[in-house]
């Protein structure tokens, strides 16, 4: 069964584990397994196996993924770093090693990280607010975006320092920038109309291949599960879906038109479903026809606007945040049907939520100082298992590679690192 799962992940994100799996120690290992288990020999024999190649990599994480599932509540054990200014963003890289936090005054800044303490690697300064900052999935570089119209790819030298490769520029303020999972390709989505894909060249340079043009501003750009797509949303109602055809050169291949700005679109692992968010407080599932072309299939409404939507890495599932405080859960019937499953209140806007990297689980990041932790237990059935709080807005929240970790970054200048554990 641990193979069958492991082999239904995209090999990007297989990948990510393995790395993941071969940074910890031992007792790493042993600690976290011994949180849920009473019996500290499987524990102990799970955690001396930590090293064993890809079956064995398998066997940790599907085991760790159930151990999770069947945990109520998490006891939550948590790191804080504090910054002098609001933070937006913050990542951890693969290997767990380096954590980057994003300030609203502009700088950027790369931490050896460890539980037992960090130092400061790496700064970054920009001349306006930080919106993103993301960690390549094969942990070797990293790229910020700013409202100073630039984008800034760092990568690891032999020596452990972080040197600026490019810096992308754009007209205008930068929404966000992130790499495919394979980690050859970065996109910016931009606030001049345009979202720009660069790509990794043999020699370490990174070159701009293709410029996607909106009539109004990109609010999203993310790649698909493979890398071999690439999906744009802007402010003007159109959402573009590009094909890589070659290294450098990428293909238009669908255009899907909404009467109303849309907020946010997520695209389907399998690249057969769309969902968009728009103005007009709608949900929109759309489905790939066998000749390629987009038909709608259904649309959920909400009373309020929904400004999030983004599919699960296994794409049984998809999540909407609304400016009232809902996040709603929605689930692919075997019918093919898509239902709502569950909804969770927060007492403010929900800027977004994100699934963990088994689907299992997702956290969101709220106005109202708080980032839920939400489950899906054996059952199917989901249910709040924690509660990271700030104080003030929280601006972002994501889980590590592994989805035994969660970051989240607020208003109050904290990040916090907080490990995801059982109550044994």
């Amino acid at each position: 069964m641990a193979k069958a799962w492991f082999r239904q992940l995209p090999e990007s994100h297989q990948d990510q584990l393995k790395l993941a799996m071969a940074t910890k120690t031992e007792k790493q290992v042993y600690d976290w397994f011994e949180s849920f288990m009473d019996d500290k020999t499987l524990a102990k024999s799970l955690s001396d196996r930590q090293q064993g190649g890809n079956l064995l990599t398998a066997l940790l994480y599907f085991t760790k993924t159930n151990l999770m599932s069947g945990c109520e509540t998490f006891n939550l054990k948590t790191t804080i770093i504090c910054e002098e200014e609001e933070v937006s963003s913050a990542d951890l890289s693969v290997d767990g090693r380096y954590l980057a936090t994003a300030g609203k005054d502009g700088t950027v800044k790369i931490y050896d990280y460890s539980a037992d303490g960090s130092r400061v690697n790496t700064t970054i300064t920009h001349k306006k607010l930080v919106t993103s900052v993301i960690f390549s999935p094969n942990g070797q570089h990293l790229v910020t975006a700013s409202w100073d119209g630039t984008a800034m790819i760092y990568s690891l030298g032999d020596d452990g320092v972080w040197q600026r490769t490019v810096t992308l520029n754009h007209s205008d303020k930068l929404f966000s920038a992130i790499f495919s999972p394979n980690s050859c390709h970065v996109v910016t989505a931009s606030w001049d109309n345009t979202a720009q894909i660069h790509s990794l060249q043999a020699d370490g340079s990174w070159k701009l291949v293709h410029t996607i043009r909106h009539d109004n501003l990109v609010r999203t750009a993310r790649f698909s599960a493979d890398s071999c797509r690439l999906l744009t949303a802007s402010w003007e109602g159109t959402v573009k879906i590009h094909r890589r055809k070659t290294d450098i050169e990428w293909q238009e291949e669908n255009t899907i038109r909404d009467k109303f700005p849309v907020t946010s679109a997520s695209l389907s692992p399998d690249c057969c479903h769309l969902v968009t968010v728009s103005e007009d407080n709608k949900a929109k599932v759309s489905i790939k026809k066998s000749d390629g072309s987009w038909e709608p299939l259904i649309n959920f409404r909400y009373k309020n606007q929904p400004i999030w939507v983004s599919f699960s890495p296994n794409g049984r599932y998809f999540v909407t945040a609304c400016e009232d405080g809902r996040v709603v859960i929605f689930g692919r019937q075997a019918n093919g049907e898509w239902k709502p499953e569950a909804v969770f209140r927060h007492k403010s806007l929900v800027r977004l939520a994100t699934f963990s990297p088994d689907s299992r689980h997702l956290v969101t990041a709220c106005n109202d100082g708080a980032a839920i932790i939400i489950g899906q237990a054996n059952d199917g059935t989901w249910s709040v298992k924690g509660k990271i709080v700030h104080e003030g807005f929280v601006f972002f929240a994501t889980f590590n590679a592994d989805g035994g970790c969660i970051v989240t970054a607020g208003r109050d200048g904290k990040v916090k690192i907080t490990e995801l554990r059982g109550s044994n």
